[in-house]
């Protein structure tokens, strides 16, 4: 197991009134052997690859004593592999006679991830309007892609029993392709109403898209826009700091998954076929496997 890290934090004081700030983090976490057991034979296990990185960077500008914008870009980027020792082509075996597995891992799993997002906003404080007002507008944009795939090296796995091979399950595995995009606005004010009540009124809207790459006029097939107004208050009971009474209501919403969607993947159907016990050769046509069905009902 490896798991090296880095980090850099830096702080820029441009201006007397602009400022930028920032951060980009690094790690890798490797292992070998990943699921080796009793049973499982060294060559049957994967190898785990799974660097990763996230940056930041903000720049904050004072445009007047009473109001200052801001604006941030951050991303993500990372994968995650576990991938076999004995390649692409060979398939694994599993005897199921005594429960073990061997030749090469009878999967593999690719997983690809990048996030990226801006956001501005807009900060105003103003008074004299019914008490004092902290007033933010923000916008923000996302884009994050999500690709994962799943199968069996060679196409399959050996079903062997004491050491001879009698059948092979066949599958295709998957590959799910999602692009997320999200678009989203906001308003909301810390309204000091006197010197013991503050209201906070707010307003944000998403509106967010879903694209399947993985399959044909996959483009747009999650759409959706949600309102979510929000309010709350913080109440000075009697006026000295002591005992302050909060209530809080508000619409909120999950974020852009792609687990909303990329199901609609098609599945590849399963198949098994049956094995020369001498040679290894296939003696009969793939039978597709179903709901109940399993090479013993055959």
């Amino acid at each position: 197991e490896n798991s090296p890290r880095s980090l850099a934090n830096p702080t820029v004081k441009v201006g007397q009134s602009d400022q930028l700030t920032g951060f980009f983090e690094t790690d890798m976490y490797k292992v070998d052997g990943r699921g080796q057991g009793s049973n499982v034979a060294p060559i049957a296990t994967v190898h785990q690859d799974s660097p990763e990185a996230a940056w930041n960077i903000n720049y904050t500008k004072v445009l007047s004593p009473s109001s200052v914008f801001d604006i941030k870009y951050s991303g993500f980027w990372g994968y995650y592999y576990l991938s076999p020792y004995n390649g692409d082509d060979t398939m694994g075996w599993i005897d199921f006679e005594d429960n073990v597995f061997a030749v090469n891992s009878y999967y593999y799993y690719n997983a690809d991830r990048t996030r990226n997002q801006a956001n501005a906003s807009l900060t105003q404080f103003a008074s004299g309007f019914a008490g004092d007002h902290n007033l933010k507008f923000g916008a923000e944009f996302e884009r994050s892609t999500v690709v994962s795939e799943l199968g069996y090296p060679g196409g399959g796995y050996i079903g062997a029993y004491s050491g001879v091979p009698y059948y092979a399950y066949l599958w295709d595995g998957y590959l799910r392709d999602s692009v997320n995009t999200r678009l989203s606005a906001y308003a909301q004010d810390s309204w000091q109403v006197n010197s013991r009540l503050t209201i906070n009124p707010g307003i944000r809207v998403d509106h967010i898209r879903g694209d399947l790459n993985s399959i044909a006029d996959g483009g747009g097939i999650f759409k959706t826009t949600s309102w979510g107004p929000r309010v709350g208050f913080a109440f000075d009971v009697a006026g000295n700091g002591q005992t302050v009474f909060k209530g809080h209501w508000g619409r909120y919403y999950d974020g852009a998954k792609s687990t909303y969607f990329d199901l609609m993947t098609p599945a590849n159907p399963f198949y098994v076929v049956y094995l020369d016990p001498s040679t290894g050769s296939p003696i009969s046509e793939p039978y597709q496997l179903t709901a109940g069905r399993t090479v013993h009902s055959m």
